[in-house]
């Protein structure tokens, strides 16, 4: 069939003839899909998958013509079956279309040596092939060395080679693979077990993405500073515990991944990697940044969470283009100045920390959008806190707060609020100016009322405020008509406030552990969406629950956690702060 430029726009395949006259009509004639012509035919199966092209091909021999065309056959993506494809899959596939360029083979956990030599050997003009197992990482496949040479002695061509979940191969085998195809941009070998990277890596003068995710990689080696177009490393979830100092090669690298391996420190050397914009070093044993990381200009994430950092260099203004800081899960005490300087950060997760104290100009942190210091050792916020006009997600629970302050409020675009197991004795009235609010959660204080001004929160799905010592609710609670979960459990409360059904979209309530004499169940039986109510453990005495027992039993909830059950609760949050 001849190759000629393909039509690519949707074709209709109901045209109809014109009309000779407004009188006289001729009967409409729908067109066939035979008659197009073979370019046409073509560009009307460029829709198709290749499992139904393959399907369609069995109806003619013109359709079996046009749909083997080598232009529909240029890349074949056969991950949807992978599963399925075996070594006679394969096989058949590469001697019917010998120029196949680009396969995607991901899933195919059946193949095995025999399936890739015939690839190979066929395909020779194979720039493409990806083998990985998706997120199915336990199957082991009867991949070895043998399919590594194969391909290294026929597909010269290769530009992408991903392979994962081959513990049957060496870095010999991929020693060669790299020695014979020096075209290589793309190399992906996770899973594979392999200890050490080979030598020959340095042959790849066009590689520019080497992934290498859990593997047994004890030292990262110095010649890797020779493969100087590289701009993406990925080396998570190996064990290397230094890196070279030839690194500062590297002058190409755009992202750096190091998490959960066992590096203790960031060479000085990193900041020569000018181009860098994304470094991840989490779940190491770091325990502090060099200052020449600040020469990083082009940095937009830096991320070192679940380290040993103690202290952190001033020097953070530097990093004007930093949108990303998170430094949770370490060991620091207080945080740089310098800081408030990173004007384009989004943002700032500093939980599992010993910080007791914030910034005294965080309110210079413009463009904050989510700020996360749970878990360290706050005592009160800064009073410009509600300056961040930006932010929309804001966790400080497990800290020592009493107080939010009156300009806390002033944080009108904040939609997430998780301030649990805190010190709070009462909120600000006006609370309810945080209208875009759709989850709070305040469980595990010591709050004694709400203000009225909360009922004005209409955005509001999650309200958490169990482990309190909450006495009544607001009379226009139930105002609160969005919410679809609501936590009140282990409170002091006496009763429920009044058209407690006007929540129409309460999906799960707990309301267990509080001293409720009287429930109408009537009342809590409107809420369509109901699925969960929580309540056992209150004041209502079984008289009262027998008389109201048919009115639940067959509704949306049953009577598994009676109201004058001993049982303890299930469900509800708890708290294990210090209260």
């Amino acid at each position: 069939m001849n190759s000629k430029k393909r039509i690519t726009q949707p074709i209709n395949l109901t045209t109809t003839t014109t009309t000779k006259s407004n009188v006289d009509k001729e009967p409409e004639r729908k067109t066939h899909i035979n008659d197009l012509n073979d370019d046409l035919l073509i560009s009307v199966f460029s829709y198709l998958d290749h499992k139904t092209l393959s399907k369609s091909s069995l109806t003619c021999k013109r359709w079996f013509s046009t749909a083997h065309d080598e232009y529909l056959w240029h890349s074949a993506n056969l991950s949807r079956w992978g599963l399925r494809i075996r070594d006679s899959d394969i096989s058949f596939l590469s001697k019917q279309h010998p120029k196949l360029k680009n396969l995607n083979l991901t899933n195919s956990s059946l193949l095995s040596d025999i399936g890739l030599f015939a690839l190979s050997h066929n395909c020779r003009n194979l720039q493409k092939i990806i083998l990985r197992l998706g997120n199915n990482h336990r199957v082991r496949r009867l991949i070895t060395d043998r399919s590594l040479f194969c391909f290294a002695k026929y597909c010269k061509q290769l530009v992408e080679f991903r392979l994962g979940a081959c513990d049957l191969i060496t870095e010999n085998g991929v020693g060669i693979l790299f020695q014979n195809c020096p075209n290589l941009e793309i190399v992906d070998l996770s899973y594979c077990q392999l200890p050490k990277i080979p030598i020959t890596i340095t042959k790849l003068k066009k590689l520019k993405t080497l992934v290498m995710t859990f593997n047994r990689i004890t030292v990262l080696p110095d010649f890797i500073g020779e493969v100087t177009s590289l701009e993406k490393l990925i080396l998570r979830y190996n064990q290397i515990k230094t890196l070279p100092k030839s690194i500062k090669n590297l002058t190409n690298l755009s992202v750096l991944e190091l998490g959960n391996n066992n590096l203790k420190k960031l060479p000085k050397e990193i900041s020569y990697l000018k181009k860098l914009k994304y470094l991840f070093a989490y779940s190491n044993q770091i325990s502090e940044i060099p200052e020449t990381i600040s020469e990083l200009i082009n940095l937009k994430d830096l991320s070192l969470p679940d380290n040993q950092i103690v202290e952190l260099p001033d020097c953070f203004e530097k990093l004007q283009t930093l949108e990303v800081l998170r430094l949770n899960g370490n060991r620091i005490q207080t945080l740089p100045e310098s800081i408030i300087y990173l004007r384009k950060l989004l943002i700032l997760e500093l939980g599992d920390n010993l910080i007791e104290t914030l910034p005294s100009k965080i309110n210079m942190l413009i463009n904050l959008k989510f700020l996360k210091i749970y878990n360290n050792r706050l005592s009160s916020l800064n009073t410009n806190i509600g300056d961040l006009n930006q932010l929309l997600v804001l966790n400080i629970s497990d800290n020592y707060i009493t107080e939010l302050g009156d300009s806390f409020c002033d944080l009108k675009t904040l939609k997430d609020f998780s301030c649990y197991n805190n010190r709070l004795e009462y909120l600000p009235e006006n609370f309810g100016n945080m209208i875009n609010i759709k989850k709070l959660d305040l469980h595990g204080n010591r709050l004694r009322e709400i203000p009225q001004s909360i009922c004005l929160l209409k955005n509001l799905n999650e309200l958490w405020l169990g482990f309190n010592r909450l006495i009544y609710l607001p009379k226009d609670f139930a105002n609160l008509s969005n919410l679809e979960q609501l936590g009140l459990n282990d409170n002091m409360l006496q009763y429920l406030p009044q058209n407690f059904s006007n929540i129409q979209n309460l999906k799960m309530f707990h309301l267990q552990n509080n001293k409720i004499s009287e429930i109408d169940f009537k009342e809590i039986k409107k809420i369509p969406k109901l699925s969960s109510f929580i309540f056992h453990n209150n004041l209502i005495n079984e008289k009262h629950n027998v008389q109201n027992r048919r009115v639940i039993q067959n509704g949306l909830f049953n009577l598994i956690h009676q109201a004058f059950s001993n049982i303890p609760g299930k469900g509800g949050r708890v708290s294990t702060h210090h209260n």
